[in-house]
């Protein structure tokens, strides 16, 4: 099924189709527009004409999934969910885990300290099954989101110290089909990627990088000792290795490149100097992008970590970028939508507010 169906659309890897899109537009390039009650950071996914996104009223303690046409952004459905309302990060909200959509449903996360819920609904909005997973406490609030793969929902629950799990639910179910439990140290927000198929790699603070089967939750390898802070940009394929991030909001930053082995991986190689936090980085022709949180972007070489160039854009930036059209597009925190060149040498093609 064509569509971007989970967060940064096919295997996490933020590269979309080719498209018309003008490097800057003004509104009258604009289709349409929706309003969202309340408050969100969780990504639009889209599937059969249909665009799903949440969204939160703390206010009201009403959380919402939302459908629209994605022909003329119409309104086609809501369903709305009541919740305590709890402490985030003044970043966070209480919508900030992106759903995942298949060919029959659309699956949402809701993790709070009064429980960790999942929840499918057909795409026409009649709710199907609801999962109640246990209290989750957290620092700054939840905001991992779900994957399918194998046939099944994938997703991890992993509080603040606390006892945590990976855990993979059948779609038509909710059923547990497996579960990984282990104990969590900070809260991971980072979303699993598919290294090579059967292995499914997650990364988190209290276990580095973990590497399971995603049919049976079997572990094939771990590298626990890699991190030192929390993990919140998810980890992509990038020259052959595999690009895991972890950082904490005084600055300190890293970045690790594994190279897979015969068995488990090695470093191959490290950064801390231009290494984002929050956004996702994002790979391309033997180029590999970060797209920092303070605005500055730094391309480096994936299989070697060599930089290729480092400009600063300007803003702060939270949201993931995503490709297309050999253009990179970055939201910034105040709203203005950026893009540069994805290409060896740095070109500021346009800001649209």
């Amino acid at each position: 099924m064509n569509g971007w169906t989970r967060f940064r659309g096919p295997n996490g890897a933020g590269i979309g189709p080719d498209v018309s899109v003008p490097a800057t537009f003004t509104e009258k390039n604009v289709r349409w527009r929706a309003a969202l009650p309340g408050e969100g950071h969780s990504s639009p996914v889209i599937a059969g004409g249909k665009v799903f996104v949440t969204s939160a009223e703390g206010e009201k303690g009403q959380r919402h999934l939302l459908c629209f046409d994605a022909k003329n952004g119409k309104e086609l459905w809501r369903q709305s969910f009541a919740y305590k309302t709890y402490h985030t990060h003044e970043l966070n909200t209480a919508a900030s885990s992106t759903p995942t959509v298949d060919a029959e449903r659309v699956y949402s996360l809701w993790p709070a300290p009064e429980g960790f819920v999942a929840v499918a609904h057909t795409l026409g909005g009649k709710a199907v099954w609801r999962r109640e997973l246990g209290a989750f406490e957290t620092q700054h609030g939840g905001a991992s989101s779900p994957i399918l793969e194998s046939g099944l929902l994938i997703f991890s629950r992993e509080p603040e110290n606390g006892d945590g799990a990976l855990l993979a639910l059948d779609p038509k179910t909710g059923r547990t089909v497996w579960e990984v439990k282990r104990p969590s140290r900070d809260a991971p927000y980072s979303v699993p990627t598919l290294l090579a198929p059967g292995k499914l790699v997650f990364s988190s603070t209290a276990h580095g990088v973990t590497c399971l089967d995603p049919k049976t939750g079997k572990l094939h390898w771990e590298m626990p000792d890699l991190f030192r802070y929390r993990c919140v940009g998810s980890p992509i394929l990038a020259g052959g290795n595999l690009i895991a991030t972890s950082g904490v909001g005084n600055g300190s930053r890293l970045m690790v490149a594994l190279k897979p082995g015969a068995e488990k991986p090695t470093v191959a190689w490290t950064l801390t100097r231009g290494a984002p936090y929050v956004p996702t980085p994002i790979a391309q022709n033997n180029l590999l992008f970060l797209w920092a949180d303070g605005g500055i972007v730094t391309c480096v070489r994936p299989d070697s970590g060599q930089t290729v160039w480092q400009e600063r854009v300007g803003g702060t930036f939270y949201g993931s970028p995503v490709l297309s059209s050999g253009k990179l597009w970055a939201m910034s925190a105040k709203g203005e939508l950026v893009a540069i060149a994805a290409s060896e040498k740095f070109a500021l093609l346009g800001k649209t507010d």
